[in-house]
Parts: C-alpha cells; structure tokens; sequence
C-alpha cells in the first residue's frame, strides 16, 4: 500500500516575543505559566479546508507518531512474539503482534505483512495444522541475542529497517523449526497510549485490514485492562474500497453488536460464535462515513490484556 508519512517538525516559541499570548497558551495546555520558552512540534497540513472532525483525527496520528518515536529511542532489545491471522493462501502473510503486560518494549500494537519462501510456507502449514489440532494460536516468536549474532534491535528498528528481514521460531513447536520473514508492509504500528489522558471509547473499535485474497479485523485497544481480538472475515465489507482496504481503516461497532461480541463465559471473556453479522462504521474515501455489515468468518486469537505490572521506563 502506497503510505503517506505524517511528518514533523520542531520549533519554539519565545517568551519575549509572545509575552501574555504565549502565557495563556501555556494555560491552555495545563502548563506552568512561567517564563520559560515554549518547544513545540509542528504538523503542516496541506490542506486548508479541513473539517472539525478530520482536524481531530490528525491530532490522534500526531500522538501516534510522538509515542511510536518515544519507543524508537527508550525501547532495548526483547523477544517479540506474533500470532498468524492468515489462512496461508499465499507466500505473503499477516501477522499480529502480541500485546502483553510485562515489560515497554512489548506496549505495542502492531499488523504486519511479510513474505516468506515456498518451501517455508510448507513448514508453516504443517505447525499450522498442529496447532489447529492442539486448540493452539499459531505463535511465532524472535529469538534470542546470543542466536541470532545481530546488533540489539528493538521492535521498530526490527520492523522497519531497510529490506528487513528476520528469522523467527515456532513457539509451539519441540523440534525448533524457524522461518524466516521479509517485511513488505505495516499497516498498523502503535505504542499504547498508557498515559491518564486514555479512555474508553462509547463503542468497540476494530481495525479492518486486507488485499484481494482476505479482509481480516483486530480489536483496538484503548486503556488497560483490554482485551486483544483478531478475526477473519468472510469478505471485504460493501462499500470499503481495495485501497481503504490495503491501507486499513478503524471500524467502529454498533453499541448492540459490541455488547454482544464478547460474552461472559465463567466469569471471563470469550469471543462468541462465528458466522454473525455486525454493523460497523468507518471513515470512507473523502471522509464519508460509511455504514456496512461485516461477517465473522473465524475468530483467531483472543486475549486479556491486565494492567501493567511494571511502570514505563523502569
């Protein structure tokens, strides 16, 4: 998919220059109003014409990208692990990243398409099929240090360097068979927003992502405790376009259908039955709100995310 970088800038505001201006400004943001001057970062949208809603969004994707950079430079070496929420019908694959409580590097929510050799789509099948039988995700996890005799990398410089290419093993497998992975594309990257600012949102949302083969939907996750949901759907929804598709775009569900999507089964969550009909919403082409019907074909993986047990940077 033909992505397009939100770029930033910083720049300053002086106290001499903006005196009370600049004082009430500070006010605004909840700052201390001293004299002290103002670093700040800049977005410049091209487009003069943006609408309330849209202004919004893009301070959302400004967020996004200021705790994806605070990652970048905090976050050490870790082992990673993700689940497959593909049904293997080609050599390009999606798979999820596995949100868990433990340590920051692992604060993350992430989608990711990678291509693998022939021979290794076979070897994945296989673990694949095992899985299936065993009732397990199908997990993959990034191996140590001391076995890969590469430089420390962290998620994003593992994702995101040039023809980045990795070897991962199979977690549930005895035999230690590995695969190796090249990045093609990202169509969600985010560092969970951990601060008090985070909320609830009134409904469920979900993001919806695909290609031409398969459309595939994964819970977003707002404030902890969550929960972390990916399903397989039974095909593109009408009205969502090829290309919202590739790029991906975050549904919103009914406030009924939310309800109903997990239920309580022995006082834990559990995704409900396949084969059912949920009303979404969703930004379309030209921001158009776009109301659609999605079809869950197969639930893949589903897990409780509980609150931090550590505190960021400790």
């Amino acid at each position: 998919a033909g992505r397009v970088p939100l770029m930033l800038m910083e720049s300053g505001l002086k106290a001499k220059a903006h005196g009370e201006g600049l004082s009430v400004f500070k006010e605004k943001l909840g700052l201390d109003q001293g004299d002290e001057d103002l670093n700040v970062m800049v977005n410049t949208c091209m487009n003069p014409w943006q609408s309330n809603e849209s202004a919004f969004e893009i301070s959302d994707s400004f967020r996004m990208v200021v705790l994806n950079a605070i990652g970048r430079i905090e976050d050490d070496f870790a082992i990673h692990k993700f689940v497959l929420c593909d049904q293997l019908l080609k050599n390009e694959i999606f798979i999820e990243y596995m949100t868990c409580n433990g340590i920051p590097e692992h604060h993350y929510q992430a989608t990711v398409k990678v291509r693998m050799s022939n021979s290794y789509k076979e070897m994945v099948k296989k673990y694949r099929s095992i899985c299936r039988q065993d009732g397990l995700p199908v997990v993959f996890e990034t191996l140590a240090e001391k076995k890969t005799g590469t430089t420390r990398l962290n998620l994003h410089e593992l994702l995101h360097r040039k023809d980045s290419e990795f070897r991962m093993k199979f977690s549930h497998d005895a035999a230690g068979n590995t695969v190796i992975f090249k990045v093609v594309d990202i169509p969600r990257y985010q560092r969970l927003d951990l601060s008090s600012s985070g909320t609830y949102p009134e409904k469920q949302k979900f993001f919806i992502y695909g290609d031409s083969t398969r459309t595939i939907m994964s819970h977003v996750m707002s404030k902890l405790p969550d929960f972390q949901y990916t399903a397989i759907l039974s095909k593109r929804p009408d009205y969502l376009t090829q290309r919202m598709l590739e790029l991906g775009v975050v549904a919103e569900m009914d406030a009924d259908d939310g309800s109903i999507l997990l239920e309580l089964e022995e006082g834990k969550m559990k995704p409900t039955q396949e084969g059912r009909c949920y009303s979404v919403s969703f930004r379309g082409e030209l921001n158009a709100t776009i109301c659609t019907k999605i079809d869950i074909q197969e639930s893949v993986y589903f897990n409780k995310i509980e609150n931090m047990s550590v505190k960021v940077g400790s």
